[in-house]
């Protein structure tokens, strides 16, 4: 299974473990792996991204980019900030289990915040993880 898919999963489990994201997106968290056709806000997506070889000598390694979203009709850009925040501190070196895979770190990088399609606020968290194979 790719390593991005694994990371994925472990991120989600991670955030949806989480009291803070429970109580920002409801119990149990909307989560979703991508924007619903008919969301109730405010949600997190999580998935996009990407991963490229960082493999060396005779380990595989994956260098992967895992992006949060926190989607909101709040009036103003507080909730998705407050959101970004809980993510960064949930997720910023945290220990994630992955099947067939070893999470040497996973840290924050940056974030982002924009008006997104259909008049809701966008707060983009941007993740990087350095991972080889077990």
């Amino acid at each position: 299974m790719s390593a991005h898919w694994l990371l994925q999963e472990a991120c989600v489990a991670a955030l949806a473990a989480n009291a803070g994201v429970k109580a920002l997106f409801g119990d149990p968290p909307r989560i979703h792996d991508d924007v619903p056709r008919n969301p109730v806000y405010p949600f997190l997506t999580v998935g996009e991204g990407g991963e490229t070889d960082w493999s060396f000598q005779s380990v595989d390694g994956v260098e992967a980019r895992i992006v949060v979203s926190a989607w909101s009709r709040y009036a103003g850009r507080k909730e998705v900030k407050d959101a970004i925040d809980r993510i960064r501190t949930v997720l910023h070196d945290a220990s994630l289990s992955l099947s067939g895979w070893h999470l040497i770190n996973l840290r924050f990088e940056s974030a982002e915040y924009a008006r997104g399609p259909g008049g809701a606020y966008r707060g983009t968290a941007r993740f990087r993880a350095a991972l080889e194979k077990s």
